[in-house]
């Protein structure tokens, strides 16, 4: 039995209903083009999703991956450039309600949530709306930021919305709002919403607080938070639980919510440190162990789990325009969602009992994710299924996934 032949019977344990189910619903998580070609245009609809798909599947350019499939890069590029932010948007929403139908029909029906943002970093002139500033990474302070949307549950960590910042809504709040639209739309069961320091501020707390969200994030160490650990005696009184923390600034957006200090010891450093976290969650919840918080808080760790694995959809780009960079980086996400979705699905039963572990790894998907669209003749061309199964067989990921064409 030949390498491709072992490959084809994979994912193993599933019956031929399971896998029937499996194919069902991989059809229908499958995006759909947000391009649009003019009929006189001599590269249709097809061959850009080809080029894109094949792109960031191969972690290549688009202007290699089109050299390399006969097509004009130049056309290919120009057609990308043409591409609307609100249509690149609603793709993302559409396969995030995908994604909700089927958690839904799990017996898992509470799912934590984070909000945070991730950085491309970005070397060119900053003079582009959509290049803003941040923390100094690898000899530059600029970058094309996105707000990010993740379930950080272990074996659903769906990536479920995602926009660019611009110079003009580089603020937390707009996008707060985004997001929390979004998880309300998407109609799942969200009992805490993490977040990081830089979404700490009187407004975001204040909002979510009156959208009945749980939320969870540490405490800015400012020189009121300083003023109170230091009225504490250690290490008797600790941990601190306070309610009715004010957060603001008085008479003009000041709000109120819980702060917790406690100490834990550094893993690094084996020191003990004070810290702290504001929550709106129920005190019944963590008042007989507030470390519980910080167990709660470390599931936030998952997104950047998952933005290492994102990474390996990455298409390789110069482009200085904000609506491709956003579409590379949404396509990035539907692949790397498909893949959780594979794992997730051959797992069901274990996840609702809380035992998962990743099966399918990512260049493992990508062979599966082939043989699966070589199956379904979503790739018609038997020439080319010839090579790409032969590419598989050499392990030559460059080319797994040249060539398909999305019905």
């Amino acid at each position: 039995m030949t390498n491709v032949q072992e490959e084809i019977k994979k994912p193993s344990g599933l019956n031929r209903k399971q896998k029937r189910s499996l194919e069902k619903n991989l059809m229908k998580l499958l995006p759909k083009s947000t391009i649009s070609v003019s009929k006189k245009s001599k590269i249709t609809e097809a061959d850009i999703i080809k080029d894109v798909f094949s792109a960031s599947m191969c972690q290549t350019s688009i202007e290699e991956m089109a050299d390399k499939i006969d097509h004009s890069p130049d056309r290919v590029i120009a057609n990308l450039n043409q591409l609307g932010i609100e249509k690149i948007e609603e793709v993302m929403i559409k396969n995030a309600e995908k994604v909700a139908l089927q958690l839904r029909k799990t017996r898992r029906v509470r799912f934590a949530v984070a909000f945070d943002f991730t950085d491309v970093m970005y070397y060119g002139d900053e003079d582009n709306k959509f290049v803003v500033g941040t923390k100094p990474k690898n000899g530059t302070c600029w970058s094309f930021r996105f707000f990010v949307v993740n379930i950080v549950t272990e074996g659903v960590r769906f990536l479920l919305y995602a926009c660019p910042l611009t110079k003009e809504t580089n603020g937390a709040m707009t996008h707060v709002e985004a997001g929390i639209e979004i998880l309300q739309r998407l109609k799942l069961n969200f009992y805490v919403l993490t977040m990081d320091k830089e979404f700490y501020s009187a407004d975001v707390i204040n909002y979510l607080q009156e959208k009945d969200f749980h939320l969870l994030m540490p405490a800015v160490q400012n020189s009121k938070f300083l003023r109170e650990v230091e009225k504490i005696k250690f290490p008797e009184k600790l941990p601190v639980i306070l309610m009715n923390w004010r957060v603001g600034q008085p008479f003009i957006n000041e709000t109120e919510t819980t702060l917790v200090i406690l100490e834990e010891k550094d893993r690094k450093t084996e020191e003990m440190h004070v810290f702290g976290y504001i929550t709106n969650l129920p005190i019944e919840f963590y008042e007989k162990d507030v470390v519980v918080l910080s167990k709660l808080y470390s599931k936030r760790w998952g997104i950047e789990t998952a933005f290492r694995v994102q990474d390996k959809f990455d298409i390789y780009t110069t482009s200085t325009k904000g609506n491709v960079r956003y579409f590379f980086f949404v396509i990035s996400c539907l692949l790397y969602n498909l893949w959780v979705f594979i794992n997730f699905f051959i797992q069901i039963p274990e996840f609702e009992r809380g035992k998962f572990r990743i099966i399918i790894k990512v260049d493992k998907l990508k062979i599966f994710f082939t043989i699966f669209l070589l199956k379904n003749e979503v790739i018609k061309n038997q020439k080319i299924a010839d090579l790409l199964l032969s590419a598989m067989e050499e392990r030559q990921i460059l080319w797994l996934f040249a060539t398909f064409h999305l019905q």
